[in-house]
C-alpha cells in the first residue's frame, strides 16, 4: 500500500514538472521569438546607418595654385584620404529593389527613392523641399503609386545623396546595378552652406558682388545649399534662389567694381563657374514592414 502511495506521489509530481516543462518551454518559445524580432529591429538600424565604401581609390595633393587648376594626383599613404583607408562597408549584391510602384528601395541604407529622377527640373531650392514634403502615393506623379504619405518624404541631405555614389565608375552612379530612370547630372540636397560667422566674405549675389559683415543680414551665411553631381561625383554649393551658376567665394581682384563694369575673380581664367539648374529626386525611410 506504501508503495503504491509513494508511486501516486511519484506521478503527480511527474506530471506537474511536465506541466512546468511544457510552460518553460512556451516561455522558452516567446523569448526566442521576442530576442528575433529584437535582432531584427538591431540589424534594421545598423543597416539604417551604414557608411557604404565610396569606392574612391585616388589620393590629391590638398591644394593648387588656381581654383581652375585641377588637383595632381600623389601616393596615398600617409595623406589620411578615403583612397588610403577604403573605409566603410560594401555593399550587398542586388542592392536596389525596383518595387514596382514608382520607388526604389536601396537594401544596403534602407531608404526609399522616387524611382523617377528626372521628372523634377528647374526648381529653386525651396521648390524641391516643399515638392517632397508634399508628395504622396495617392497622387500619381512621377510614377508614384506606393502606400506612402504626405510628409513621409524629403530631399535627400548630401550625406544620403552620396551614398549613391561609386567613384570606381564612370558615371559615378552605379547605374549598370540601379533600375533608376533619367538620372544623371546636379541635384538639390537638403543640406544648407553655410559660412563661418565671424568672417566678412565678398559674395556674389546675381550679378552684384558684395562685401559685408554679416551684422543683421545673417541670412546670407545660409543663402547656399550644397549640390551633388551624381555623374561625375562633383560637390558644389549654389544659391537656392536658384540661378545658373555656382556661388564662388574667392578673392576678387582689387579695385571696386562700378556701375556697368564686370567683376574679375582671381584664378579663373574661364570666368566664373557656370553649373545647369540642379534637378530634384526624393527620399523616404524604409517603413515596418516594407
Amino acid at each position: 500500500i506504501a508503495t503504491s502511495t509513494q508511486l501516486t506521489l511519484t506521478q503527480t509530481s511527474l506530471t506537474s514538472t511536465q506541466s512546468q516543462l511544457s510552460l518553460t518551454q512556451s516561455n522558452l518559445g516567446v523569448t526566442e521569438a521576442l530576442l528575433d524580432e529584437s535582432l531584427e529591429a538591431l540589424e534594421r538600424e545598423q543597416n539604417r546607418y551604414r557608411v557604404p565604401q565610396t569606392g574612391q581609390d585616388f589620393c590629391w595633393s590638398a591644394s593648387s595654385e588656381a581654383p581652375d587648376d585641377a588637383h595632381s594626383t600623389v601616393p596615398c599613404a600617409s595623406t589620411g584620404q578615403d583612397g588610403e583607408y577604403d573605409a566603410g562597408l560594401a555593399p550587398p549584391f542586388n542592392r536596389f529593389v525596383d518595387n514596382g510602384n514608382g520607388t526604389i528601395t536601396d537594401r544596403f541604407t534602407e531608404l526609399v527613392w522616387l524611382k523617377d529622377a528626372g521628372c523634377r527640373n528647374n526648381y529653386a531650392w525651396i521648390q524641391a523641399v516643399v515638392f517632397g514634403r508634399l508628395m504622396n502615393g495617392s497622387v500619381n506623379v512621377c510614377g508614384l503609386q506606393d502606400q506612402s504619405l504626405e510628409g513621409d518624404w524629403r530631399l535627400p541631405n548630401i550625406r544620403e545623396l552620396m551614398s549613391l555614389l561609386d567613384f570606381r565608375k564612370v558615371p559615378r552612379f552605379p547605374i549598370d546595378l540601379a533600375p533608376f530612370e533619367s538620372f544623371g547630372g546636379w541635384y538639390w540636397t537638403s543640406t544648407t552652406y553655410a559660412l563661418d560667422p565671424d568672417t566678412s566674405p565678398e559674395i556674389r549675389i546675381n550679378t552684384k558682388t558684395i562685401s559685408t559683415g554679416y551684422g543683421g543680414d545673417n541670412w546670407i551665411r545660409f543663402n547656399d545649399a550644397y549640390i551633388v553631381n551624381i555623374t561625375t561625383g562633383e560637390v558644389s554649393h549654389t544659391p537656392k534662389s536658384g540661378p545658373n551658376y555656382t556661388s564662388v567665394r574667392h578673392e576678387k581682384s582689387p579695385g571696386l567694381v562700378g556701375p556697368g563694369e564686370s567683376e574679375t575673380w582671381v584664378g579663373f581664367e574661364s570666368g566664373v563657374p557656370q553649373i545647369p539648374q540642379p534637378a530634384v529626386i526624393i527620399v523616404r525611410d524604409l517603413k515596418d514592414g516594407e
